[in-house]
């Protein structure tokens, strides 16, 4: 979910007694409750909101036990599975009632990808309906390329479905896969400067298969790079910097291939 409701009424009757570090933890605990559609791990929650200092992992305790509740290992919100839930009806409600005819049809030869199961185009495409994602726009000065790319984080379903099918090669919508990018990998680099290189190399592995020219196919490959504790920053070697995997660097031909192919994964191969 890039959207949620802020009930402020129901907030400060419920906390006004936080500290205004305990608003801060509280409300970057909800972003990514929200961002991942799920409960938050037990033991990762510091790691997940950027909780360094003894403080810091302290009000992140402080919230989680007043506010959540722990199951089966999962830190959960009775009001965020609500939010979640209807989220969810709205997007099928909105779905269904494309398909009578809101929308243009699908090429019926686009070939849907292979060689990782990240599960069914319906499930990868779930929150098409929501609201855009105002963490990463700047109204004021859309990012301009020099590879004629404007990173402004338009929600991707809107890029989805605003370019009609060509035939022949498709060309590489840079856009829509950096809006995708920011959209599934919400604690990796943020993009600001798309430039030739880069763009170069994400061209490449476009280009690489047909199964690639598909945002579809983009929106399960970030959403499998999700699930790895290393590259998403959630795991670290004592003495060792935590890593983020930026775009640029998913997207090099040699850590395209290791992530295909599980490297970063435990248990999971690509």
């Amino acid at each position: 979910m890039n959207f949620y409701k802020r009930h402020i009424g129901d907030y400060i009757k419920d906390a006004a007694h936080l500290t205004l570090l305990e608003h801060g933890v509280y409300a970057r605990l909800m972003d990514v409750y929200y961002t991942r559609e799920a409960g938050i791990p037990d033991g990762q929650a510091a790691r997940l909101i950027g909780a360094r200092s003894k403080d810091e992992q302290q009000a992140v305790q402080n919230v989680l036990v007043e506010f959540f509740h722990l199951t089966d290992g999962l830190w959960l919100q009775n009001r965020c599975e609500r939010e979640i839930e209807e989220a969810n009806a709205q997007a099928d409600k909105n779905r269904a009632n494309g398909k009578k005819g809101g929308r243009p049809k699908r090429n019926e030869t686009e070939q849907k990808p292979t060689g990782f199961s990240l599960g069914s185009d319906s499930e990868t495409q779930k929150n098409l309906s929501q609201t855009p994602d105002s963490r990463h726009q700047t109204p004021e000065e859309p990012i301009t390329t020099t590879d004629v790319v404007v990173v402004d984080s338009a929600p991707a379903a809107d890029l989805l479905n605003a370019r009609p099918a060509k035939p022949g090669k498709p060309d590489c919508p840079h856009q829509a896969i950096v809006a995708l990018y920011h959209e599934l990998l919400p604690t990796c680099p943020t993009i600001r400067d798309w430039t030739p290189s880069r763009a170069q190399a994400l061209r490449a592995r476009w280009n690489e298969d047909p199964m690639r020219q598909d945002l579809g196919y983009w929106r399960r490959f970030f959403a499998y790079v999700a699930e790895s504790e290393f590259l998403t920053g959630r795991s670290a070697s004592a003495g060792r910097k935590v890593f983020f995997a930026s775009l640029d660097w998913i997207v090099k031909a040699e850590n395209f291939t290791k992530i295909r192919e599980g490297r970063y994964h435990e248990q999971v191969t690509a």
